[in-house]
């Protein structure tokens, strides 16, 4: 093995990506069945050699390929330099074989590299988050963002207003309070806006009135034991609804999100 063999994670392009022979074949049928179910937490890290300036795949070609498939342009790697193509080779093997591991990064540790790495989108996210006096954290705790997965799907379907509009209004109803910052809340609180904001009946202040009023941990609550749908987004946005409308004379009216998906 070569001595001065090192590693390190960082956010490679997949444009950047070489795919050596020793490659088993892709399967088509797979890649498509895993865009049909494609969620970024599950993603992982690939690992990468850095030789002959070429960024190698050794393990992780199937995602390589999801991610050309879905259209998104990078992704977090292991990148390993110093290796000769034999030792690649054999590292593959290793990954593949009875006795292969590969440890996952958090969503914490692949978000923070993304900022190290100045991706835009996670700088924009960054920016958002700490105007509204959020931190990250690996975890669930007072005024401490650790939704990533759902920050960043909100910044890429929507930009980075509404996710600054999104936050904003959490943090004015809670105050950071760690249960208001859990996924089901700011999706739901998202896609409330999305939906409802041209409303005759809705506005911001009558927001945070009548959704301030209640407990963030009895929301989540609720928002996870709600029968009514298999729809995440729409469980919470069933729990915000009813809560706006509680005791308003100039309710909504019309629950236009019901049969979401």
């Amino acid at each position: 093995m070569n001595k001065k063999v090192t590693t390190s994670y960082r956010y490679v392009a997949i444009s950047d990506l070489s795919i050596e022979s020793y490659q088993r074949g892709v399967d088509p049928t797979r890649i498509k069945k895993m865009a049909r179910s494609f969620d970024e937490t599950l993603l992982g890290t690939i690992t990468v050699s850095l030789r002959d300036e070429k960024l190698n795949v050794v393990d992780g070609q199937h995602r390589v390929m999801l991610c050309k498939m879905i259209g998104k342009h990078g992704l977090m790697a292991n990148v390993i330099e110093g290796l000769s193509l034999e030792e690649e080779s054999k590292y593959f093997n290793a990954f593949n074989g009875a006795n292969g591991e590969n440890k996952r990064l958090t969503q914490y540790d692949i978000f923070t590299a993304k900022v190290v790495a100045k991706e835009p989108g996670a700088i924009e996210i960054k920016e958002v988050v700490e105007s509204n006096g959020l931190k990250f954290g690996r975890g669930q705790a007072n005024n401490t963002m650790a939704a990533y997965s759902t920050i960043t799907k909100i910044h890429e379907k929507y930009g980075k207003k509404h996710l600054e509009r999104t936050i904003r209004l959490i943090v004015e109803c809670w105050g950071g309070e760690k249960l208001s910052l859990h996924n089901m809340m700011v999706t739901g609180v998202s896609e409330f806006i999305n939906v409802y904001e041209k409303e005759k009946n809705f506005n911001e202040k009558t927001f945070v009135k009548q959704l301030s009023k209640i407990d963030p941990k009895i929301a989540v609550r609720d928002m996870k034991y709600d029968t009514t749908t298999i729809v995440t987004k729409v469980k919470a946005m069933n729990t915000l609804f009813k809560h706006y409308n509680s005791g308003l004379r100039h309710k909504i009216e019309e629950n236009l999100h019901f049969n979401m998906r």
